[in-house]
Formats: C-alpha cells, structure tokens, sequence
C-alpha cells in the first residue's frame, strides 16, 4: 500500500467519523431533549389504548353495571384511535431514523467495497462506523428503537385490541 493510499484511507476514515459523530451528537442531543416526553406519550397512550379495550370488554361482560350509552361509542373510538395514532407517531418517526442509521453503514460498506479500498481499511472503516449504535434511543441511551422493537410493540397492542374486540362482538352476539 502505497503513501497516498494510506493517506486517503486516513481522510476517508476521519471524515466519516465527524460525519457520523456530528449526527448522531445532534440525535443524542434531540433525545435527550424529547426523551422524557417520548416516554410519557408512549405510556400515556399505551394505558389509553388498554383502558378503552378493557372497559369495552367489561360494558359487555356486565361487570359495569351502568348501561352503555351509545354515544360514549365516539368518545370511545376517538380515544381508542388517537392513542393508536400517537404510538404510531411517537414509534414510527424513533423507528425511522435508527432504521435509516442503521441501513447508512452498510451502505457505506458497499461504496467502500467497490471503490477498491484494501480490505484491512474497509474492516477499519466499518469498525468505526459500527462502533456505537446509531439512531434514536431512550433511557439515557440505553434503549434503541428500531423496526423490530416498534414491530412487536405494535403487534402485541393490536392483538390485544382485536382480542377485546372480538370478546365485545361475541358477547353482544351471544345476548341477541
């Protein structure tokens, strides 16, 4: 490996350092700034999102023993549908820069690879790179959200929703 090689690998490797340092020091420093408020949001509409699924079960099992009014039904699903829209937000926009972060190194792998940089460069570069997490992350720093974590969460808020629900449809059916 010649000189210039080694001095080109070394200025490609410090600017892709700053060039991810600088980013993700300011999503590090916006989770730091929304994080608290992210988790609030999330728990805030994950006891919603249950509250509603539970009394609805419990209005149609009688355990309540006032009478539904059918108006409560928009008040319900107002209630039901924006605590599943604000964990879509709040998950989804987390869940889309980590994926994006995540997705930019070995994106960097590939341009790396082909412009024939010597492999023990591209192991450094790469080494670098995936050094730390990168992405949107909760409880000082400890917790990353990404699309598997946001993926469960969602499925099991869904499945016990629709679990409610059937229960709610089954009873209602049963008492015709």
């Amino acid at each position: 490996q010649s000189a210039l090689e080694k001095e080109l690998c070394d200025l490609i490797v410090d600017v892709l350092q700053k060039m991810f340092g600088s980013v993700q020091s300011r999503i590090d420093h916006t989770c730091k700034s929304v994080g608290n408020l992210w988790l609030h949001l999330v728990f805030f509409s994950t006891c919603q999102v249950l509250a509603i699924s539970t009394s609805a079960v419990m209005h149609a099992s009688g355990a309540i023993k006032a009478d539904y009014k059918w108006w409560w039904a928009f008040q319900d699903f107002f209630h039901l549908g924006g605590g599943l829209v604000l964990l879509a937000a709040c998950m989804g926009v987390f869940c889309i820069v980590t994926s994006f972060m995540q997705r930019l190194t070995l994106r960097i792998s590939e341009v790396i690879g082909t412009t024939g940089c010597p492999f023990t460069m591209q192991a450094t570069i790469l080494g670098l790179v995936s050094a730390r997490p990168l992405g949107m992350h909760v409880l000082w720093g400890s917790t990353y959200i990404d699309a598997s974590k946001a993926l469960i969460f969602f499925g099991v808020i869904l499945l016990t929703v629709v679990h409610s629900m059937m229960y709610v449809v089954n009873y209602v059916d049963l008492s015709i």
